[in-house]
């Protein structure tokens, strides 16, 4: 197979800062609410931001299995990651970003667990869908240190 490489002149970027549209901002408060209503350990709030369906993905660890589905299930879940830390699990946004109905946020976790300590920064990709968290994908910036962590 003979490949040819074309070069060609790419236009210059443009300068002006994008704004994000209406819809973007309704979902970047959502997911925004999201971690706020996660941090303070508010239900009720999780419960009318998190979709029936929600699906939470991420890399299995420890006794988690990384994949839950269902509101309960991801309840169940966060249920268990408050008891194993007792309460000092944190996720903080550092940064967000929203395209469409997808948020990005670039956040820092953290907690002990005995004494085993976590600090990391990771990445979460939400999919919003009518007002509600549908998806969440979690992306480890260090696998090792949370496999040492939840194992």
């Amino acid at each position: 197979m003979n490949l040819k490489i074309v070069e060609r002149e790419r236009p210059a970027a443009k300068v002006s800062a994008m704004s994000p549209t209406a819809e973007e901002m309704r979902n970047l408060d959502v997911v925004r609410s999201a971690f706020e209503a996660f941090e303070t350990g508010n239900v009720q709030a999780l419960r009318k931001i998190l979709a029936p369906n929600v699906r939470y993905r991420g890399a299995p660890t420890g006794g988690f299995t990384g994949d839950y589905r269902g509101l309960r299930a991801v309840m169940e879940f966060f249920a268990q990651i408050a008891g194993e830390t007792e309460g000092t699990f944190h996720v903080r946004p550092v940064e967000m970003a929203a395209t469409g109905n997808r948020v990005f946020v670039l956040y820092k976790v953290g907690g002990q667990r005995g004494a085993k300590t976590l600090d990391s920064m990771d990445v979460g990709v939400f999919t919003v869908v009518a007002g509600m968290v549908a998806e969440a994908v979690f992306y480890q910036s260090d696998y090792p240190a949370h496999a040492a962590f939840w194992s």
